[in-house]
């Protein structure tokens, strides 16, 4: 029997706490392999949520109440699993809200995915059969919708669907690999830079439909233009396809620079391909030292070594590029060779490039 260690974070959810465990105590009922504990975790709750849990645990003996002061949702999670290592022996781990917007009935769907051979399970409110609140404004659904789209395309990885998600269920590896390091996200960003790591780290995710719902009693927890500012700040920090494409912008400087030089004395494909080079000569030292630095090639033979490599792989981008504004200006007129090399490197070099430097040149 599997050792299930429930965290709950709470903050003034008395009139939540008491009906959503003893929910959770009913599934637990038919999920009979596993040995649950359900470990609630308070901030000092001023309305007597703390109160209403320790009556609870006379009533369940698998309640166990610890406390802390309010630093946050990572900041709990953190204490909780740290506490669950030291005392419990958990096998997996159940993270899910005190407020009733995560459904305990799905818990079963989490732990089928788990058998079947995932590592981490997420309640996903962005796939078929997900949902958010249809009562919500449009303004929250925007917000909703939105942010966790700008995670998905930011950080550069589409799956799993729903990055902000706080209902998840996962092995232990998961949590002793990837705790390193996020104690530094003691709010909400905690759940996307726990992902993030944990996809990294190569353990296999899979994703339940959750309706997610709006609550009934207390107020959200959320301070939006806090969590706004300090996800975007996690996405820069920890984005490569960002960095790639600020690093893209200086190369893309240096290419209109020179090209525009030479198109005055040389043909238009010939300029902008020599252009090109000297653009990915800026590119390979700017990624080197800032949007790869977690891979960063160093040694001066080694360093050699890659920048050769990296300019017979970049001999691509050259040519897509020659070629368009080349066959471009034939058709349409020297006017229009700028024009030309701006769609060649948006819509053809950057995705090749972006591919070729993750899958050549600064790979594991």
């Amino acid at each position: 029997m599997k050792n299930v260690i429930l965290i709950l974070p709470t903050y003034n959810e008395k009139d939540n706490v008491e009906t959503l465990i003893g929910a959770i105590e009913g599934v637990f009922q038919k999920l009979t392999k596993y040995k649950l504990t359900i470990l609630v975790v308070d901030d000092y709750s001023p309305d007597g949520t703390a109160k209403t849990v320790e009556n609870l645990s006379k009533r369940y003996n698998n309640i166990i109440l610890i406390s802390k002061k309010k630093e946050g949702l990572g900041a709990a999670y953190m204490f909780g699993a740290n506490y669950a290592f030291k005392y419990l022996q958990p096998d997996i781990f159940i993270q899910m809200d005190a407020d009733w917007q995560h459904n305990p009935l799905l818990l079963p769907d989490f732990f089928y995915q788990l058998e079947r051979g995932a590592d981490l399970v997420i309640g996903s409110r962005y796939i078929p059969g997900g949902s958010i609140p249809g009562n919500w404004g449009i303004h929250r659904k925007i917000y909703s919708i939105v942010g966790n789209t700008v995670v998905r395309f930011g950080l550069g990885m589409l799956l799993p669907h729903d990055w902000t998600s706080g209902y998840r269920v996962y092995k232990k590896q998961v949590f002793t690999e990837v705790e390193a390091g996020l104690e530094k996200y003691s709010g909400y960003t905690f759940q996307v830079a726990f992902l993030r790591k944990a996809k990294v780290a190569g353990f296999k995710i899979a994703e339940v439909p959750q309706q997610f719902a709006d609550r009934i009693h207390g107020k959200s927890k959320i301070a939006p233009f806090d969590y706004i500012k300090n996800l975007l700040l996690y996405i820069l920090n920890n984005s490569t396809f960002l960095k790639y494409l600020v690093i893209g912008v200086i190369g893309f400087s240096v290419q209109t620079i020179i090209a525009k030089v030479l198109v005055q004395f040389i043909n238009p494909g010939i300029a902008v391909a020599i252009g090109s080079f000297f653009a990915i000569c800026a590119n390979f030292l700017g990624n080197n030292l800032w949007t790869f630095s977690h891979k960063r090639i160093s040694g001066l033979t080694k360093l050699s070594q890659k920048f050769i490599h990296f300019l017979g792989t970049s001999i691509g981008a050259v040519i897509i590029q020659g070629v368009v504004v080349g066959v471009g200006v034939w058709l349409w007129g020297k006017s229009a060779w700028f024009l030309l090399m701006i769609f060649a490197i948006a819509f053809l070099v950057i995705p090749y490039n972006y591919f070729i430097y993750n899958r050549f040149i600064w790979k594991k």
